[in-house]
Parts: C-alpha cells; structure tokens; sequence
C-alpha cells in the first residue's frame, strides 16, 4: 500500500461527486505531489477542483510493526467572477466546505464498507477531529477550504528489509 493509493481513491472520488465532475477531458483534480502533471494541469484545471497533496510523513515503530504516517493535505477551491460580490464569495466557501465534508463522509462510509481496496481506510481514526481552514486567494478569485489528516500506511518493513545485503542473502 502507498500513498498512491490514496491519491488515486481522491481522485476517484472527484470523479463520482456530483458537484466535482473530474474527467480526463475536463480536470477538477490534481495530484500537487506529480511535480510533471501538475503545473500543465492547474493552467487548464475546472472549478470547483480538488487538490491533494501529501506534504510529510512520520515512521511509528511498535515491537511487532512500522508504518508511515502520511500527513496530506484535500483543498476544494472555487472560483469565484467577481470577489467583490460577497454572496458570491460566500456560496463558493459554503460549496467548497460541503464538497470537502461529502469527501469525509464518503470516507467513512467506504471505511466501513470493508472492501479490500479500501482497506487502507480502516487505518484512519474516526474519533480524531479533522480540522479544515478557509482558503481565500483573492489575486486568482478562488475560494475554498483546506483539510489537514493523517493517513497511516503499514507494510513497509518487507520493502525496507529487502533493501539490506545481509537480510537479502541470509547472511
């Protein structure tokens, strides 16, 4: 399992929300950690979109297993034709934030839905609070939120250990 994985069940998701509409033909989504995509792609990128990213990561070690903690990043951003019409700024905030919620709430649902696919999902705490933060770049007129999570991927330790002469060898 890598982030890869997750980036591409976001994107997914971007496909199936109603709202999004990410196609191949018209993006809505872009994965900000593909450095060779994703600066041609948010020059002909459609709004509402979905940026994702995955800034860091951390390694939990037990006795019995390793893991990464991935810290990512889900922003929807809304472009808004005039910023100075409030209640036009305000429908894409109130927009973006139930497109970023809807991304939760779907997470969760799939979370318990238990397909082996999802399975990464199981890894993530429903009991911890997600925060998500206003979004406003005023020079581009987009509008939206920021959701900060942790996303812990096990399954590590086998790829690492076989990177090691005297484990690959026996000896």
């Amino acid at each position: 399992m890598t982030i890869q994985t997750v980036t591409d069940y976001i994107e997914q998701l971007a496909r199936e929300h109603m709202m999004v509409r990410h196609t191949d033909e018209s993006p809505h989504f872009v994965n900000l950690n593909d450095d060779k995509r994703n600066t041609a792609l948010v020059q002909e990128l459609s709004y509402p979109a979905v940026y994702f990213e995955s800034t860091d990561f951390q390694i939990e070690a037990s006795s019995t297993s390793v893991s990464r903690n991935y810290t990512c990043h889900l922003e929807v951003l809304v472009h808004v034709t005039d910023t100075g019409d409030y209640a036009e700024v305000e429908r894409a905030l109130s927009d973006s934030s139930q497109i970023i919620t809807d991304i939760f709430v779907r997470m969760m649902h799939d979370r318990v839905g238990r397909k082996p696919e999802h399975k990464w999902l199981l890894s993530l705490s429903p009991s911890s609070p997600i925060k998500v933060l206003p979004i406003q770049n005023a020079e581009n007129a987009l509008y939206g939120c920021l959701a900060e999570f942790s996303v812990p991927l096990s399954g590590c330790i086998t790829d690492s250990l076989n990177n090691f002469k005297s484990i690959n060898n026996n000896g």
